[in-house]
């Protein structure tokens, strides 16, 4: 299915806008029919599937995993506040 615009895309991916417009640097696939920063974008579902599903098709870094990153921090944060342990 064709993707038309970046609210359609960031929908497909299920994350915000801005989000979707970033994975941009990350070889996302999208289109834009008008060469231009600001122009309109374009995509393929299928293409996008793939580029989710297959790291090696990125040619930056992977987008990162928001939650694992969080949790990792809380874990760390919840051993230092540990309960009758002084922080000093």
């Amino acid at each position: 299915m064709i993707l038309s615009g970046w609210k359609q895309i960031a929908n497909h991916l299920g994350c915000g806008v801005r989000t979707a417009q970033r994975w941009e640097a990350h070889a996302l696939p999208v289109r834009r029919p008008v060469p231009g920063k600001r122009s309109h974008v374009v995509a393929d579902s299928d293409e996008i599937d793939l580029w989710l599903a297959d790291s090696t098709l990125r040619t930056k870094s992977t987008p990162p995993n928001w939650l694992q990153t969080f949790n990792a921090l809380a874990s760390s944060v919840r051993k230092w506040n540990a309960p009758g342990e002084s922080c000093v």
